[in-house]
């Protein structure tokens, strides 16, 4: 009984405040966010043991993480909890027939119920987190409308290769999450000697396109889906590992590297030059800002370092710097999702507050062999609600400097060594 006096107060409050056409838009997404979770497991559909083909890949490499650095000791437990071996994703592709693709993040509809492919790869609580999701975002309207109407599909697919998710337009889902599943794409493709349409999110964002672009992909190879409903005959779909806080056994061992190394390659010529040693400056942010970056900069500027803030760079401009860095500094944050494009003789320092370490550039760190180092420094809370992540820092400048002296004495060292001949 409360929890219907709580709808309908709610449904009068936006009634009264906002009119009768925001009630209508907001109905629908209000009432699918409350529904019971009981109610959905009948919707969804068990993605492997229903498909009607299964086409197996090459197996993919697992990755052994293991904090390398000379911190390792006080190495934040957050880090040393992802040690050991991160398995490789499912080598297989799964292929389902008259399939009704439904909306931009997309949903697949399969015979009435819902396959989710953005989730399919984490094993660890499938359904949980496909309620989660098809609560948020499956458009509950148009599928009655398209059921209870038999209106046509905006669009026939006769074969499609689903590429995209719903995180997919966040930068870092999208390079470490997305794209690597082009590999699987290209894979697909060799084995069966066929080349379905890619689907994409509608509307592509800039960075999204030109990164397709620099792997080797047009327009004319993939589909924006957006909130319509397509008609597939023959979906394929691939794993979608996500690296998810309590899952570390999903993630792509190679496939982002695989990536990376292709985007670096069909770089054009950028007219800018960037020092080897690196900076990477959040002055532009309103979040993780280190408070002290005078007296870090005027270190670091004195080992040959220069302050960048990759914000402000196009997406070509950032591949370069990190592609032609030594050495990395800077507070965490998404600029380091252009690790992807280093190789392995860059060294790393990853600055976190105390209490709000993130293990996702620690373990791209080791899938590319890189010499990583983290520093936790003095937290400083910025703001009510915030995560411990997301506050500004205070770094320990001595600290720093034992650090980043290490691993300068350490390239120099290595860059003087004469190559051996056979």
């Amino acid at each position: 009984m409360t929890q219907l006096k709580d709808v309908s107060r709610t449904i009068l409050n936006y009634y009264q405040s906002r009119g009768l056409r925001v009630l209508s838009s907001k109905a629908p997404q209000y009432t699918r966010e409350r529904l019971p979770y009981s109610l959905w497991p009948p919707l969804l559909k068990d993605p492997r043991n229903r498909a009607d083909e299964v086409v197996t890949l090459p197996e993919k490499p697992s990755l052994d993480v293991e904090y390398r650095g000379e911190s390792r000791e006080s190495a934040p437990r957050q880090l040393r909890n992802f040690e050991g071996t991160i398995s490789s994703p499912d080598n297989h592709v799964y292929v389902y027939e008259d399939v009704e693709v439904v909306g931009r993040a997309p949903v697949a509809r399969i015979d009435g119920r819902y396959l989710l492919p953005s989730w399919f790869g984490v094993d660890t609580a499938f359904f949980v987190h496909q309620m989660k999701f098809m609560k948020r975002v499956i458009p509950l309207s148009r599928v009655l409308k398209h059921s209870l109407f038999g209106a046509e599909p905006a669009r026939h697919i006769d074969h499609a290769f689903i590429l995209n998710s719903e995180r997919g337009s966040y930068r870092y889902c999208w390079f470490h999450e997305t794209i690597p599943k082009l590999r699987w794409y290209e894979e697909y493709c060799e084995v069966t000697g066929e080349t379905p349409t890619l689907i994409v999110n509608s509307p592509l964002r800039d960075f999204q396109r030109r990164s397709l672009e620099l792997l080797g992909y047009d327009s004319s190879q993939w589909i924006e889906h957006g909130h319509e409903i397509s008609h597939v005959d023959r979906l394929a779909v691939a794993p979608h590992p996500i690296r998810l806080e309590g899952n570390p056994s999903s993630g792509f061992a190679s496939e982002i590297q695989w990536a990376g190394e292709r985007i670096v390659s069909n770089l054009p010529d950028v007219d800018t030059t960037f020092s080897k040693r690196v900076y990477i400056s959040r002055a532009d942010a309103s979040r993780r800002r280190v408070q002290n970056e005078e007296e870090v900069i005027d270190l670091l500027e004195s080992r040959g370092f220069e302050a960048y803030e990759p914000g402000r760079f196009s997406l070509e401009e950032q591949i370069k710097l990190f592609a032609g860095a030594d050495i990395i500094v800077g507070p965490h944050g998404l600029a380091y999702v252009n690790l992807m494009f280093c190789d392995s003789d860059t060294s790393v320092v990853e600055l976190f507050a105390q209490d709000g370490c993130d293990e996702s550039y620690f373990v791209l760190a080791n899938e590319y062999d890189m010499d990583y180092e983290c520093m936790v420094c003095e937290s400083i809370f910025t703001g009510e609600n915030s995560r411990a992540i997301n506050n500004d820092i205070v770094v320990d400048v001595d600290g720093l400097e034992t650090i980043v002296d290490s691993l300068i004495e350490k390239h120099e060292t290595e860059s003087t060594v004469a190559p051996t001949s056979d």
